[in-house]
């Protein structure tokens, strides 16, 4: 049931935590789910959506919504792009003119290269700590200025600020293999280089750090996240050298 769940999800255009919330569901209920669920929430999604095909819902058979449904309710002729940000608790605020030139630091957004012994916390920021001088340009275009930790990541010290920019949509004809980005879910917040794989539903993110272990294997190994699980995604455009606390470079 799962599967047909995430499949109505992507329909509807809507985020895995947005129909938790419209149907009443905890943080994270979805992603729970190991077989069928119980009585009340399959009432409770059916009460959310009634266009959707109880049957369909259950058992897989027949059409995912109602041929006579004729609701306000978002449908698949009337879908939204199925990866729009409809809900994320981080929002960077648009800036007032006042800070024109300057790039926001948020202090309490932290992003990871590993996975190991790290964590993040995943509640909203709304206003950021600080400001970086940006007078010559190198940091246009970036949502924001946020820090770095681990090792996963050759390329990133731990320490430094990653500059970044947000995605508004997740379309995986826009990503760029290979590249930097930053991604979140509801569990972590991580920085990786990223690829897509061949059924077009998964990114597998790829550390650069290539140590190993004794027997062989990668200490950082590559590892899947569904883009159905996927809060917040954005492109790495620069990282910033600090010293002494403050950042005096990017590169």
């Amino acid at each position: 049931m799962k599967e047909r769940i995430l499949l109505l999800i992507r329909e509807l255009g809507t985020t895995v935590r947005g129909f938790e919330q419209e149907c009443g569901m905890s943080n994270g209920y979805i992603n729970n789910i190991k077989g069928n669920i119980g009585a009340k929430k399959l009432e409770d999604i059916l009460k959310a959506f009634p266009q959707l095909n109880r049957a369909w819902l259950l058992t897989g058979e027949g059409t995912m919504l109602k041929e006579e449904a004729n609701t306000d309710t978002p449908s698949v002729t009337q879908k939204k792009e199925p990866f729009e940000y409809l809900d994320y608790e981080i929002e960077f605020i648009e800036e007032p003119e006042s800070t024109k030139g300057l790039c926001p630091v948020y202090e309490d957004v932290v992003t990871f290269g590993g996975m190991n012994g790290y964590g993040s916390d995943m509640g909203g920021v709304e206003h950021p700590s600080s400001y970086i001088e940006d007078p010559k340009g190198y940091l246009k275009g970036a949502t924001a200025c946020v820090l770095h930790r681990g090792d996963s990541m050759t390329e990133f010290p731990s320490g430094i600020y990653l500059a970044v920019k947000r995605l508004h949509e997740l379309d995986t004809r826009f990503l760029i293999p290979g590249e930097a980005y930053m991604i979140e879910t509801d569990e972590f917040r991580v920085t990786k280089r990223i690829l897509i794989d061949a059924e077009d539903e998964n990114l597998i993110l790829h550390s650069t750090n290539e140590e190993r272990y004794a027997n062989g294997k990668l200490i950082h190994p590559p590892f899947d996240v569904a883009l159905s699980d996927i809060r917040g995604l954005y492109r790495v455009l620069r990282y910033g050298v600090t010293k002494y606390g403050e950042v005096i470079e990017f590169k």
